[in-house]
């Protein structure tokens, strides 16, 4: 399950950087079908120990920092509406504030981490 949860939290990471990239907002409810389709498990493992998750997720944002972002960011647009009407004007901001968005993007994970830490388990 160790490896499960670091898997799944740091593809939720990237999923959360395609989707914040991604001209099409809507295209953000492929996060919640990853959460729904893998998550449950993994979270019931991972949260049943507070050092767990958050050993977890601090690896997932390391392993993102240091891995290339070389795949096709694309495959998020295919689960907004754009894809389905055809009304997609685009698929990605401009890659000049992808560094940015990352950035942001890990910071607001930890950060939801802190705060999930601290709702569930007082802590941080």
């Amino acid at each position: 399950m160790g490896e499960a949860a670091r898997w799944f939290y740091a593809g939720q990471l990237r999923a959360r950087y395609d989707a914040c990239r991604c001209t099409d907002t809507t295209a953000a409810q492929a996060l919640a079908v990853l959460r729904d389709r893998f998550g449950e498990p993994v979270n019931r493992w991972a949260f049943a120990d507070p050092a767990r998750v958050r050993r977890a997720a601090i690896r997932a944002v390391a392993w993102d920092r240091a891995a290339p972002h070389d795949y096709d960011h694309r495959w998020i647009a295919l689960h907004g509406m754009g894809a389905l009407t055809g009304d997609g004007t685009g698929v990605a901001t401009p890659s000049a504030e992808w560094a940015g968005v990352a950035a942001r993007v890990r910071a607001e994970y930890l950060r939801g981490l802190r705060e999930v830490l601290r709702e569930q388990f007082g802590q941080r």
